[in-house]
């Protein structure tokens, strides 16, 4: 008998078999002798003395039953339409098993920070999954390695004290690495925010327009600015600096601002 598949598809769905023309046929029965897999019938006492009872039974793609035929009274369908039909089917079911919509980046929350002090003032830097460049910006790489957050560091919104508007890039723009993603308006300044990484902005973080402050309350995680679908983060990770090296550099700007 047949495979239950073929290719992946169910045999049922494969119209592959033969069909006897009876005004050729003259039963002679010799593709019921050749056939193994029983997909013919003997009708005795019948006007057709020969059938086509179990289809499913046919090996795809084999004809030799119609070879075996003298009077040329079998034929089978056309090959190149059956493989069309069986990519087809193929195509449609992975459509059905692929998610309707892209799974969604996961981002891990900082839980250990190192912090700097200076002077009445603790500045938090994460310690792991945390990347910068030494405009104040970070970026954090999601699970999968194909997206990317960015914001601004602890020490950037301390320096910007309270934070009165956030101007979002828009979503679908190119953005290269140190180019500008927005930017962070205070009463005391405006800092550009200057991407850590280079790709296209697939998302941004829409409630900062009506709540910006909570880029002062949270920098590192419900203050995010922008997500970016990355173009090239093994070249954009030649620039970047991880979180112990930042501290070096934030020590040294607080030294220079006060």
């Amino acid at each position: 008998m047949s495979e239950a598949t073929f290719m992946g598809v169910p045999r049922e769905k494969i119209p592959w078999f033969p069909t006897i023309d009876y005004d050729r046929c003259c039963f002679c029965m010799e593709c019921d002798r050749f056939c193994p897999h029983q997909v013919f019938e003997r009708q005795e006492g019948s006007e057709r003395k020969l059938i086509v009872a179990h289809r499913n039974n046919c090996v795809v793609f084999c004809r030799a039953c119609a070879k075996a035929c003298g009077p040329d009274a079998i034929t089978f369908p056309e090959k190149p339409a059956i493989v069309a039909m069986i990519k087809m089917i193929r195509q449609q079911a992975d459509e059905q098993l692929s998610p309707a919509s892209p799974v969604p980046p996961v981002f891990a929350v900082p839980q250990d920070y190192l912090e700097v002090a200076h002077d009445k003032f603790l500045f938090k830097i994460p310690l792991v999954g945390f990347l910068f460049n030494e405009n104040d910006v970070w970026t954090e790489v999601d699970a999968a390695g194909v997206r990317a957050r960015i914001g601004i560091s602890d020490f950037a919104q301390q320096q910007l004290t309270d934070i009165s508007f956030v101007g979002l890039p828009s979503v679908g723009v190119e953005v290269d690495q140190f180019a500008d993603a927005g930017y962070v308006e205070s009463a005391k300044a405006t800092l550009e925010v200057v991407s850590p990484v280079a790709g296209r902005v697939v998302a941004v973080n829409a409630a900062l327009a009506d709540a910006p402050e909570t880029v002062n309350q949270d920098p590192y995680g419900a203050g995010w600015i922008a997500e970016l679908q990355l173009r090239d983060f093994s070249v954009d990770r030649e620039l970047l600096i991880d979180g112990a090296a930042y501290a070096e550099i934030v020590g040294k700007k607080a030294d220079e601002y006060s």
